[in-house]
């Protein structure tokens, strides 16, 4: 006869075993499937290459909106330093991925671009004059004017006279800069974005502005769903700034130059409150 207490046993043992097992194999492969889970996001958590701007006050307030952006996002910033117009060309072919502040007007040729919609600076155009070399000459009678490579302006409005002005482009700003502080140009034409101190003065130049327009971040097309989220991302961050500003109470202001009639023209922006009362809807 079969022992049927040992037959039992045997196979409450074998039940148990198989139980035990599954367990084992349960629990194996709910650790794979976290470290999967965890590695994928590794992934995606990918640091983002932009081309770096100028080092002003308000850039690296702007700049700062952006790195609070893309933490909310998972992702890191890391800036590359390139001539103007070889950035856009880089992030149009997708060397670099993206473009962290410029104007809209520069990058309609490059339809690979993607605009972030919500404008983080504004930048006026303005001629800058050296009183000096051209103490009260009109605009359009200036000898010569000099641009970065790729900084497009409303030439219109300075109504140029073709036979006697020369127009002079440089490939960086600091180049232009320095060149036009040695003399060698009347006049150059930049945004007040990019106009260093040193040129804000204005016992020895004359300023005219001749175009306003906002500033945005750009990224390559192949961020797509990552534009969306920095959409939101960054309306919420501009709305919080000026949130703050409101709390901190009203700061003085200072005159920007007219259009039209060569007029003085005042730093500004020069601290937070001022910029995001300038930017903010």
């Amino acid at each position: 006869m079969y022992n049927l207490d040992k037959l039992f046993s045997t196979s409450n043992k074998n039940k148990n075993g198989v139980a035990q097992n599954g367990a084992s194999y349960f629990l194996c492969f709910a650790l794979s499937f976290a470290a999967f889970v965890c590695s994928m996001g590794t992934l995606q958590a990918k640091q983002i290459v932009l081309s770096s701007s100028p080092i002003h006050d308000e850039f690296k307030i702007a700049e700062q909106m952006l790195e609070e952006a893309y933490a909310q996002v998972g992702h890191t910033l890391r800036y590359q330093d390139l001539p103007y117009t070889r950035s856009i060309v880089s992030a149009n072919v997708g060397v670099i991925d993206g473009l962290s502040l410029r104007l809209e007007q520069h990058t309609q040729n490059y339809p690979n671009l993607i605009r972030i919609n919500v404008a983080l600076l504004n930048s006026k155009t303005l001629v800058v004059i050296n009183k000096k070399l051209c103490p009260n000459c009109d605009i359009g009678k200036l000898r010569s004017i000099g641009a970065v490579s790729g900084f497009e302006f409303p030439e219109s409005k300075l109504q140029l006279e073709d036979n006697t002005n020369l127009k002079i482009e440089l490939a960086e700003h600091h180049r232009l800069f320095t060149f036009f502080e040695a003399g060698r140009v009347n006049a150059i034409v930049t945004s007040n974005l990019f106009l260093p101190d040193r040129l804000r003065d204005t016992q020895k130049y004359r300023y005219v502005q001749i175009a306003e327009q906002d500033v945005y971040h750009f990224v390559h097309k192949q961020h797509q769903a990552l534009a969306k989220q920095l959409d939101v991302a960054l309306s919420q961050i501009k709305l919080d700034y000026a949130n703050q500003l409101k709390q901190s109470g009203p700061a003085e202001t200072e005159e920007l130059p007219q259009r039209g009639p060569v007029n003085d023209f005042k730093p500004l922006m020069q601290q937070l409150s001022t910029n995001l009362s300038i930017v903010s809807d």
